[in-house]
């Protein structure tokens, strides 16, 4: 297993050389909530999955039935 850094993209994309980013609108958002869990569950650390947006309306209708 390796970690990976999770943090803010740049102002006009979110690439970054071997790290996960998220669009800095949404970045706020974000942390607030992984941090949330991350408190409730006492945890330092957080796993995640990143699955393409087919999969993940596949996941979705799933949990609906």
């Amino acid at each position: 297993m390796f970690g990976m850094n999770v943090h803010k993209g740049g102002l006009f994309g979110t690439s970054s050389l071997g790290c996960q980013t998220v669009y800095r609108k949404q970045w706020d958002e974000f942390f607030k909530l992984v941090k949330g869990v991350m408190l409730r569950a006492k945890a330092d650390e957080i796993q995640y999955v990143l699955v393409t947006e087919k999969e993940r309306r596949e996941i979705a209708a799933k949990a609906q039935r």
